[in-house]
């Protein structure tokens, strides 16, 4: 869908190079930590996250040593974050 947009773009595997706390901190000030989290993998719900009251920075260390609970796709266009498959963001960042 990224390639049909004519924005240049560099892809990222999260399980073999995963999103550090830092590059998650960074989004999470855009987007909000909640927006960042795959609430629908099998892994937050098997681990009951949604029961779970962490503070930001728990999410954020909890994100980055688990790719598997971070939202996917993660886009970062300029200073833009898009985190999961946001047809109408992505489309209005049409060049």
């Amino acid at each position: 869908m990224l390639s049909a947009t004519g924005i240049p773009f560099e892809e990222r595997d999260l399980v073999k190079q995963p999103v550090t706390a830092e590059e998650l901190r960074r989004y999470a000030k855009q987007v909000g930590v909640q927006a960042l989290i795959n609430k629908k993998g099998q892994k937050y719900k098997a681990l009951e996250l949604g029961k779970q009251d962490l503070s930001d920075e728990e999410w954020i260390q909890l994100l980055a040593s688990d790719p598997d609970l971070v939202k996917r796709p993660i886009l970062v266009i300029g200073d833009e974050v898009v985190p999961g498959l946001d047809r109408a963001r992505i489309a209005a960042l049409k060049p």
